[in-house]
């Protein structure tokens, strides 16, 4: 058979059980002109797109028809190589269809029972098959027959790493044979893509020992599949047919074309993330955008309009899902354009934050501050809070935090909270939750601040962090006698390709803009707030590094760093990727595996207070009306730097 699709199509009904599209036609015919004709050839498949599928069955297909009796699967690693080999013998076993039209062949290697210490036994017709049925090199039967034409293929498969050079096999005949073909299905790891000296490396096997296996003035033939990662990677690279001419490269995207304005997306990524965090099944989302699947659409081209999951409508919905879950990896492994990131933001070691202290003690305000702001974020078992104090022009300092209820300990987990909000309260988790505000709000806006000098100091701004049970939270914040100080906040991870707050219509109507945050149905007491949380956790780390008792530094009250410790890890449980995309230059934060950010999440959420209360940079200050009023020292002091 010596049509690829067809082949697939004919004995392969249950892998491609779905319509095909133009990428997949056009991926199987680059496949069956690499094993007919040679050639290095690149393809670049969305994520899931079937471009491992197509490669397995197209060795089958090479070896079964006699094409090619060599084949070398190569992997990002040995251990994915040897699933690939696995998953090529698990269809010689068991599929009907190819023991049907290719019998002899077949009825060898089942005769073997899946039984590899059978092999070396085995006779047809007298004579020895020489069959092989290894976990890393299987070698197909010699069987005297007219319609037996795979004769003694060799199929290996490697690590892209491994020692594979000099790969040959005797064969019955008495010549030898050497590899004719290779298969590179993701010759990469996410780590490796990553470090430039891996890239390096792997890039040259690829070239250097693979493409050369057939041995001296022999072409060989190599198919790679791959899916890009970062700019710069394997992938990326062999995909360049600038810098690498020897390869041809192709890559799809699984969204050709996107409507020039996402606006109308902008509610249903709100409420699919709102189902993702209370880890709901999407139909309320897939609901919204069934009821405007037309205007949502419009402008859409995807290139396999039947790649979309249980749950969801369409292709459409099924990439912007992907997209609004992950931008950076959607644009990379779904679209084959990797946006520019590295991590490149410098944190403080967390020694550097322990010792950035001032000389006051916890809870002591400094005289030149001129507001108090307190965050707290809701844990299933905790509250984490903090509260801050700061100057006209955004200098900050960090009076006190902990957990409530209290823990006692210098140092703990969200996973070893030893007194839990269950411990404390009755009723169900709604009641437990309203019953921990209400005391914590006594404790935070209930109290009086003074500082130093003894004057009172105003409680600015409570910010609640409504992410986790938004019901509790917002029935204790409109209905505490604190609700004039509540800001029921959420932040949202503004990407590079995504619009910033400081241009959002709601932030030029309220005349926020200079703090990229925005009420969401404008400001009054327990109202909610939108902010950008990369633009945030950007601006308090670079606060964090600027030097002690400079403008615009935040420091922490005076303790040993034993006692600091926690807080300090919590600020480096982050790491910030700098994209670049659409003219903009945006760290975007992600959460580092296994590490609380409890202390930055409260420490964005004051500084965000701050600015509410209008205090901000002389540079950014937009709302002078708003800010609290100063004293005649304050006046002063500003007039003298």
């Amino acid at each position: 058979m010596a049509d690829f699709e067809l082949f697939c199509r004919t004995y392969y009904p249950s892998l491609f059980y779905l319509p095909w599209s133009d990428y997949h036609k056009r991926t199987a015919q680059r496949i069956q002109q690499t094993v007919d004709d040679g050639g290095w050839y690149a393809r670049a498949l969305p994520r899931g797109g079937g471009k491992t599928t197509l490669c397995k069955c197209g060795i089958t297909w090479a070896t079964l028809r006699g094409a090619k009796k060599y084949p070398v699967i190569f992997a990002a690693t040995e251990g994915l190589a040897g699933k690939l080999l696995h998953s090529i013998k698990m269809q010689l076993l068991t599929n009907p269809l190819l023991y049907e039209d290719f019998p002899h062949t077949i009825h060898a290697i089942r005769h073997l029972k899946n039984q590899a210490r059978k092999a070396g036994g085995q006779h047809w017709g007298g004579a020895l098959t020489f069959i092989e049925w290894g976990a890393s090199r299987i070698v197909l039967p010699w069987i005297e027959h007219e319609s037996s034409t795979a004769n003694g293929v060799v199929i290996e498969a490697y690590g892209i790493e491994s020692a594979s050079r000099g790969l040959s096999c005797d064969t019955p005949r008495g010549d030898s044979v050497r590899p004719d073909i290779a298969l590179a299905d993701d010759p990469q790891t996410r780590a490796s893509a990553k470090s430039p000296s891996q890239t390096k490396t792997r890039l040259d096997y690829l070239t250097g020992d693979v493409a050369y296996l057939a041995g001296p003035g022999k072409p060989m033939a190599v198919f790679c599949t791959c899916t890009v990662m970062y700019e710069g990677d394997l992938a990326d690279q062999i995909l360049n047919t600038e810098t690498n001419p020897e390869w041809s490269g192709e890559r799809t995207k699984l969204v050709e074309k996107f409507p020039e304005d996402l606006s109308k997306w902008d509610s249903y990524a709100e409420k699919i993330r709102e189902c993702w965090r209370n880890k709901e099944p999407i139909t309320a989302a897939t609901e919204m955008y069934l009821a405007d699947r037309h205007g949502m659409d419009d402008g859409f081209r995807v290139s396999w309009e039947h790649r979309y999951d249980p749950g969801e409508a369409s292709a459409i919905q099924h990439a912007m899902n992907r997209r609004i879950r992950n931008e950076a990896m959607f644009f990379a492994e779904y679209q084959n354009e990797p946006m520019v990131v590295q991590d490149d933001f410098e944190l403080l070691s967390a020694d550097e934050i322990c010792a950035k202290t001032t000389n006051c003690n916890r809870g002591d305000i400094p005289s030149e501050c001129s507001v108090v702001t307190a965050f707290t974020d809701v844990q299933m078992e905790h509250l984490f809070w903090m509260v801050c104090a700061w100057t006209p022009d955004f200098t900050g300092y960090i009076l006190d935090y902990g957990a409530w209820p209290e823990q006692k300990r210098n140092y703990f987990t969200r996973r070893d909270i030893r007194k839990k909000l269950t411990h404390v309260y009755g009723g169900d988790e709604n009641a437990v939750i309203y019953s921990a505000l209400t005391d914590l709000g006594n404790k935070l806006a209930g109290a009086t601040y003074r500082k130093l000098d003894g004057t009172e100091i105003p409680f600015g701004r409570w910010c609640v962090d409504i992410g986790y049970r938004p019901t509790p939270i917002t029935a204790y914040a409109e209905q505490s006698e604190f609700r004039n100080v509540i800001a029921l906040t959420r932040g949202v991870g503004v990407t590079a390709t995504m619009d910033p707050f400081s241009d959002a219509e709601r932030a030029r109507k309220w005349k926020t803009s200079h703090g990229h945050w925005f009420w969401k149905d404008g400001p009054g007491p327990a109202r909610k707030v939108r902010f950008d949380a990369n633009h945030w956790k950007t601006r308090i780390h670079r606060a964090l590094r600027l030097p002690a008792n400079s403008r615009g530094s935040i420091q922490l009250f005076k303790a040993s760093p034993q006692i600091h410790r926690m807080l300090a890890d919590h600020l480096r449980a982050e790491k910030a990727s700098k994209v670049e995309a659409k003219g903009r230059t945006v760290f975007q934060w992600t959460e580092i595996p296994g590490m609380d950010n409890e202390g930055l999440d409260n420490l964005v959420g004051c500084a965000l207070g701050a600015s509410i209360c209008g205090i901000a940079p002389e540079v950014e200050r937009a709302l002078p009306k708003q800010a609290p009023a100063l004293s005649l020292a304050d006046y002063a002091r500003m007039a003298g730097r």
